[in-house]
Parts: structure tokens; sequence; C-alpha cells
């Protein structure tokens, strides 16, 4: 009696997990609303392998390639354009960035880096650097300037 109730306890316990799993995959599946989308049109035009996540409560946020680089955009949820990040090779990184890092970090490696654009100025790096099994995340303006540090 005891070994069925275990058993069928499992059973449901399966079935429950694979029906969370199917939900969250569907969650994660969604289309912006026509205003989002139209603005990311507008913007990344030929955009590929597109996927939206919303992010409550302020807005969306999209994943793609476009001109054969990796990028993620984040909107508002009326459409307005708020940051893009674009994935970018270690020899596009500002010299004065690099050399932050550098001064900071001598003996760590750039594993990742990204430039973020908004609309208030100048573009800042973050960068994933690593030395052995540690990883760091750093944020550095355009100047050189070192504005936040973190574990990834």
């Amino acid at each position: 009696m005891f070994t069925y109730r275990f058993m069928l306890l499992n059973k449901m316990k399966i079935r429950l997990v694979i029906a969370l799993l199917f939900t969250l995959s569907y969650a994660s599946a969604q289309n912006a609303p026509d205003i989002v989308q139209k603005a990311f049109d507008e913007r990344y035009p030929g955009a590929s392998d597109v996927n939206w996540e919303k992010e409550i409560p302020r807005g969306w946020i999209a994943e793609f390639v476009w001109n054969s680089q990796n990028m993620k955009v984040n909107y508002t949820l009326n459409g307005i354009w708020v940051s893009s990040q674009t994935q970018i090779p270690q020899p596009e990184i500002p010299e004065q960035v690099y050399a932050t890092i550098n001064s900071f970090y001598p003996d760590w490696k750039i594993v990742l880096a990204t430039k973020i654009e908004s609309g208030t100025g100048d573009p800042l790096y973050k960068a994933a650097i690593q030395k052995e099994m540690q990883l760091q995340e750093i944020i550095v303006k355009s100047d050189g300037t070192l504005m936040m540090v973190g574990l990834k």
C-alpha cells in the first residue's frame, strides 16, 4: 500500500513538473504588442531570431541578431526605445575602457564585451571578466570611468 501511494505521488510530481515546464516555455515565447513590434521593426529592419520577453512592470526585452551581431533591446510598454546592448569583439573595446579594466583587473581575461547605448549620452561598456574560476562583471564609461563592478 505504501509503495503504491509513493509511486502514485511520484507520477503526480512528474506530471506537475512537465506541466510547469510547458507553461514556462509557452510564457517565454511571447509576442510583443503591435506598438512595440512596429517600433522594433523600424529600428532594426531585417532582425532575425527575435525572442521577446515581458519585463514586468517596465516593458519588453528582445534578444535577436541584427547585422550579424547578437543584441538585446529594451522598450517601454508604449513602444519607446530605452536601451540596446550589442555584443562586440574585444578589439572594438575603446582603448580608454580597456585601460581601465586592465588597471583594476590586470590578471583577468575579458570573456565577453557588450556596448550599451541609451538616450542618456555616451555608450557604456560592460565586460564579463574571468580569473581562474572567478567571474566578475564590470561597467565602464567610454571615457574610461569605472561605473560598476559586480559578481556574475
